[in-house]
């Protein structure tokens, strides 16, 4: 799949809801780590004295579409990229954004949460963080446990197991780009499909397999691997189609009601399925897991889709953008005539409103004619028939076409819409196609597709937006906690974990303790990003961050 497959741009190109939900969930991991410290159900590093049920019940309305949602996020920022870079610069770019940070950290400060666990279980523990080092590096192969390939008495990846499954999936992806033939017709009809509403929530019967037949793994934040390899590919296949990222903005609204009716009904079965609901093979456990996956993919389908629903343009008509270029009104004249309703070729240009040429015939358009993707050849755009006159119709750019106007996107025939500049004799009003850049531009050599301004769910880094003197505080705090979510994913653990260390001693209540870890952690983390990650070339690449 390449950026010539993309389908028709309907909505504007960034997407603001993406950084917003990496970072919503990057930030929210310390509240959610802090709240383990308290809870009755889980085995934290450090563990208060007095724990509570509260937090599962809490906890669980994050598990079931959070972590899904950064493997999809990273999914559709690993289309573009790929797309840009290819299957080996991909894998060059993986390996410095994910792989240095995962390195840097195991070996310098990955093993202070294991260190912490012996000393709050054994208070006779006195070994320093030096002496332990080297236990927590005696480590084996343990190939069955795949990807995490190494294993030992103390090692382990912790919080970062996200990263070196994200890792993981990335260079298999690149794998396989790079040897399986072009998947554009299998592509187009999975768009084609989505036409019909409903079936982009078809997915939620993968997870919802696999969580049932597989299990769910606890330390994966409740979700099995290979539920989140599933989400990658499917942010990866989404992110190839227009028409699938149209399908999830008109279904979500259904994926919200039906997510939200199973995970209700989930909670319950779930916390009553046993003492190991995650993988014991019993019926009750079972169809608990399966509820579980399900919902969760219908969930995240319907905040993707509900929250990209603000960047649809307000000029072009929804129900159109599904339906292929054969069926949205593209109509061949030969002769005098007119087109209209609109014409989706790989390209980048549009032209709406009508354009009046003297002489035979005209070419009116009622719609737009939309070139998104990549053009390709030089001279003219081919439309069947001639249009005579006095003047001729002018665009700027190469386009170039053969065939006939059908599914494919491909415009053909004998004759020609060519040349640059406005149509000689169109008086004000009688419609033209300028030649300016400003009006009418094509860019074939662009490398970037800014519909993604970070490419994975850990490579948070916006293009910097024009500075807005009138950009609120709260606006700016975003777009800097945006650009840092990686770091600071890299970075909380450990220190809630020394921070709850030292908090779990006192007598006070767990509202009070849980805010005594929360606030000091998230300053702390937040510190430790700005004075020791931020400000030099050196650690910024060291953190996965462009220096």
């Amino acid at each position: 799949m390449t950026v010539d497959d993309t389908a028709r741009k309907t909505t504007v190109d960034r997407r603001p809801e993406l950084d917003a939900i990496r970072t919503l969930v990057v930030v929210g991991l310390v509240f959610f780590h802090a709240s383990l410290v308290f809870d009755a159900n889980d085995d934290f590093y450090v563990k208060n004295p007095e724990t509570t049920g509260v937090t599962t019940v809490i906890a669980g309305f994050a598990v079931v579409w959070a972590m899904p949602a950064l493997f999809l996020i990273a999914g559709f920022g690993s289309w573009h990229s790929m797309a840009r870079r290819g299957p080996g610069g991909f894998t060059r770019e993986r390996l410095q954004r994910l792989g240095v940070p995962l390195l840097f950290a195991i070996l310098t400060f990955l093993p202070v949460p294991v260190w912490l666990r012996i000393k709050a279980a054994d208070p006779g523990y006195h070994e320093s963080y030096a002496a332990f080092l080297p236990k927590f590096y005696t480590v084996r192969p343990d190939l069955g446990d795949f990807p995490f390939v190494v294993g030992g008495d103390y090692f382990e990846t912790g919080h970062l197991w996200f990263v070196v499954l994200l890792l993981t999936f990335s260079l298999l992806l690149a794998v396989a780009v790079r040897w399986m033939p072009r998947a554009s017709g299998v592509k187009d009809r999975l768009a084609g499909a989505v036409g019909r509403r409903g079936v982009v929530l078809l997915p939620a019967l993968a997870t919802s397999a696999i969580c049932a037949w597989v299990g769910m793994e606890e330390a994966f934040a409740g979700w099995s691997r290979w539920a989140y390899l599933l989400f990658f590919l499917c942010g990866f296949v989404l992110a190839a189609d227009e028409r699938f990222r149209v399908a999830m903005r008109r279904d979500g609204v259904l994926a919200a009601v039906v997510g939200g009716a199973v995970f209700a009904v989930t909670g319950p079965v779930l916390l009553t399925a046993g003492d190991d609901p995650f993988t014991a093979m019993t019926a009750h456990a079972v169809v608990a897991r399966a509820l579980f996956g399900f919902a969760g993919w219908c969930i995240v389908v319907a905040i993707l889709g509900l929250l990209d629903r603000r960047n649809v343009k307000p000029e072009l008509v929804p129900a159109e953008e599904l339906a292929s270029p054969a069926e949205s009104g593209s109509v061949a004249v030969p002769g005098s005539g007119s087109v209209s309703g609109s014409v989706a070729v790989p390209g980048s240009v549009s032209v709406s409103g009508s354009v009046a040429v003297p002489g035979s015939g005209s070419v009116a358009g009622s719609g737009s004619v939309a070139v998104p993707g990549s053009v390709a050849g030089s001279g003219s755009v081919a439309v069947p028939g001639s249009v005579a006159g006095s003047g001729s119709v002018a665009v700027p750019g190469s386009v170039s076409g053969s065939g006939s106007v059908d599914g494919s996107g491909s415009v053909s025939g004998s004759g020609s819409v060519s040349g640059s500049g406005p149509v000689p004799g169109s008086g004000p009003g009688s419609g033209s196609v300028p030649g300016s850049r400003s009006d009418v531009e094509i860019d074939p050599e662009r490398k970037r597709e800014p519909g993604l301004r970070a490419e994975t769910a850990t490579e948070p880094e916006p293009e910097p937006e024009p500075k807005d003197e009138r950009s609120s505080p709260l606006r700016s705090a975003y777009h800097y906690l945006a650009v840092a979510a990686l770091p600071l994913y890299v970075l909380h653990q450990p220190i809630v974990v020394a921070v709850a260390y030292g908090v779990v001693r006192w007598d006070a209540p767990i509202p009070v303790k849980y805010l005594a870890v929360v606030v000091p952690s998230l300053a702390l983390t937040i510190a430790a990003y700005e004075f020791l990650v931020r400000r030099t070339r050196i650690t910024r690449y060291l953190f996965g961050m462009r220096t």
